[in-house]
């Protein structure tokens, strides 16, 4: 990436806390190896050409346990249309399952602590800070971004322009 490309993102991101970025393909959104729940590796193939909504996140993250039940919310609300996905940065499996036994969370949760590190890097976020989301669209283009909690307005901004609405 450019000096002046990563310029403008750190500008535009710094600037609007979900910032609208029409960035290139992230080829690695989709071949990036995760393990999900029974501890099977997989990636995101299956979810190439729909929009998408990527959480990253953590257990011992406070702001991440308190946007869980939101996106679980927006993952049954906008089923139709979006595919809302956890990242779990950890590399506990068994852990993270419980966790999400215990938030019952339904919606696709994925675990991979470097990979989840190298693939929100590959998204602009650099310090690795969570809770981080990036919704891209069924192009494959990143949309907007956010590290932070989201709140339901801005979520429902971020949904204005990915889908439409």
């Amino acid at each position: 990436m450019n000096t002046r490309r990563l310029f403008l993102i750190l500008a535009l991101t710094l600037a609007n806390p979900v910032a609208s970025i029409c960035a290139a393909d992230h080829e690695m959104l989709f071949t990036t190896p995760f393990m999900d729940l029974h501890d099977q590796p997989t990636n995101l193939q299956a979810y190439r050409g729909k929009p998408l909504m990527v959480n990253f996140w953590a257990r011992a993250c406070p702001p991440c346990r308190e946007e869980l039940p939101l996106l679980n919310s927006v993952s049954h609300r906008y089923a139709q249309d979006l595919t809302v996905i956890g990242i779990a940065v950890e590399e506990q499996t068994e852990a993270v399952r419980d966790f999400v036994s215990a938030y019952e969370l339904d919606y696709p949760i994925l675990v991979g602590q470097q990979a989840g590190i190298r693939l929100m890097a590959d998204f602009g976020n650099h310090i690795a800070g969570l809770p981080f989301t990036v919704f891209i669209n069924a192009r494959g283009e990143l949309v907007r971004q956010k590290t932070g909690a989201l709140t339901e307005a801005e979520i429902v901004d971020a949904l204005g322009v990915l889908l439409g609405m």
